[in-house]
């Protein structure tokens, strides 16, 4: 639920009347859930098909990405900040991640340059809004928890590239 307040938040910012978007039932549902409550898979990913329409951009996972903060990921978020190094925080999402969700898990690679977090499903066929917000996320995150808004971070996917609008990446590899 923490990330459909997310969701509410990014519509905000752009201008965008949840309730319009997403309708008055769903948003107060949204607004009056506790942090850990969980919301079902479909109704996540109607959430986001009916904010990615209202927007007109069908990478809207990724603008929502850019707004999750680690108070949205409660404890882990708390665990992640008080990381040292990125190599902590990559093992502390490996031991704490499937508390999020049922839907992926995570593994860490690492060799003596590189270190790759790897978006693994849980479930068939996932929807590519998925993988998209979860290593955006861990995108943005990595920028915050280094103080570099400029880390380079490749994302490679399994899946065709969705239309991308003007947003300033390159949907193939989001950054």
């Amino acid at each position: 639920s923490s990330y459909a307040m997310a969701v509410i938040e990014c519509l905000q910012q752009k201008g965008l009347d949840p309730v319009d978007v997403l309708g008055a039932e769903r948003v107060q549902a949204i607004l009056q859930s506790e942090q850990r409550s969980r919301i079902a898979l479909p109704d996540w990913l109607d959430l986001i098909e009916q904010a990615c329409l209202a927007t007109g951009n069908p990478l809207f996972t990724l603008e929502v990405a850019e707004v999750v903060r680690l108070r949205h990921i409660g404890v882990l978020g708390f665990l992640l900040s008080s990381c040292s190094t990125l190599r902590e925080a990559g093992q502390i999402l490996l031991r704490y991640e499937p508390l999020l969700d049922g839907v992926n898990t995570v593994d860490l690679l690492e060799d003596d340059t590189t270190c790759s977090l790897v978006w693994l499903p849980l479930i068939d066929h996932p929807s590519p809004s998925l993988p998209l917000l979860a290593m955006a996320i861990w995108a943005h995150q990595i920028r915050w928890l280094t103080d570099r808004p400029h880390f380079h971070c490749v994302a490679e996917f399994t899946f065709d590239a969705p239309p991308s609008p003007e947003i300033g990446m390159d949907a193939s590899h989001p950054r």
